[in-house]
């Protein structure tokens, strides 16, 4: 026979206890005592309960986060591939505001540089222009930031390389 040692730590106000988890501590006689060996009670199985449907609502929520991570990875995947396809030939799709036969492909890290009026009849060259296409919420990359404020601030310059290599 065991003795009734939850009985005396149940009447004793005077004693604490320590949460393992968050170190908080409480009176022992306002907590669910018994042994593990024991019949659990009703309290008990009740609290038990609930943290196992908290678990189980928990795991069909990471689930169905992951799964539509998934899903909108897979959408991202898709749409960068798409726009890089779209890019390379943005030039011949209808509507493209430049002449195609005045672009040339860079790609990395500008799409397109374009030399405006070079396939007119007299070639003239009247501007230059650096394109880079997007689709989408897409929006210029570190790089491709750097170049558009060195354009807009004017440090775009000439240099011709030549002689013995």
């Amino acid at each position: 026979m065991k003795p009734d040692i939850i009985k005396e730590l149940k009447s004793n106000c005077n004693l604490y206890a320590e949460c393992s988890t968050c170190g908080s501590s409480f009176q022992l006689n306002k907590a669910i005592i018994f042994y593990v060996d024991g019949p659990i009670p009703d309290e008990a199985k009740k609290i038990i309960n609930k943290k196992e449907n908290d678990l189980f609502k928990r795991k069909k929520e990471l689930i169905n986060r992951r799964k539509k991570l998934k899903e909108r990875a897979e959408k991202a995947t898709i749409s960068v591939n798409l726009g890089k396809i779209l890019e390379k030939v943005a030039p011949a799709i209808k509507g493209f505001k430049y002449n195609h036969r005045d672009c040339r492909a860079l790609f990395e890290p500008i799409d397109y540089l374009v030399f405006n009026g070079l396939s007119t009849k007299n070639g003239y060259i009247d501007s230059m222009l650096f394109i880079d296409i997007k689709t989408g919420q897409a929006s210029l990359n570190y790089h491709q930031k750097q170049i558009k404020a060195a354009v807009e601030n004017g440090k775009v310059f000439w240099d011709t390389y030549g002689g013995k290599l």
